[in-house]
C-alpha cells in the first residue's frame, strides 16, 4: 500500500472543494433572489393591467350612457334603449325614478334590479359598479 501524503485525498474526505459549495450557494441564492423579484413586477404589472382594464370598461359604458339620451321627464324611449342594447357589451339597461324604484328595463337574458341597493348617483351622473 503506497503512503499517503497529504496532497491526496483520503478515502473518507469529500471531493467537493469548498470554495464551490460557497459558489454554489451564493447562486441559489440569488436565483431566488431574481425570482423573488420577477414575481413581485409580474404582481405590479398584473394591478395596473387590472386598474386599465376597468378604466376601459367605464369609459365605454360612459359611451353607451351617453348614447341613451333621456328626455327631461327621465323616461327613456323605447327605442332609445333598444339602440342601446344592439352594443355587443351592454346586458341590460334599467331606468330608475328618484326613490331607485325601476320604471323601465330591457335586456339579454337579464333584467334590471327592481330597486338600486347601493347608493343613488346625482342627477347627471352615472355610477359604475363591478
Amino acid at each position: 500500500m503506497p503512503p499517503t501524503d497529504a496532497a491526496t485525498p483520503s478515502a473518507g474526505a469529500d471531493p467537493v472543494p469548498r470554495s464551490f459549495r460557497r459558489e454554489s450557494r451564493l447562486f441559489l441564492w440569488i436565483a431566488l433572489l431574481l425570482i423573488l423579484f420577477v414575481n413581485f413586477v409580474t404582481l405590479l404589472f398584473f394591478r395596473n393591467a387590472v386598474a386599465w382594464g376597468e378604466l376601459v370598461s367605464e369609459r365605454r359604458a360612459g359611451e353607451v350612457l351617453r348614447r341613451l339620451t333621456l328626455p327631461a321627464d327621465g323616461a327613456a324611449t323605447g327605442e332609445g334603449i333598444e339602440r342601446v342594447l344592439l352594443e355587443p357589451d351592454v346586458v341590460f339597461v334599467g331606468v330608475y325614478d328618484a326613490r331607485g324604484r325601476r320604471v323601465q328595463s330591457s335586456g339579454h337574458g337579464f333584467d334590471a334590479p327592481a330597486i338600486l341597493t347601493g347608493e343613488r348617483p346625482p342627477a347627471g351622473r352615472a355610477v359604475y359598479e363591478w
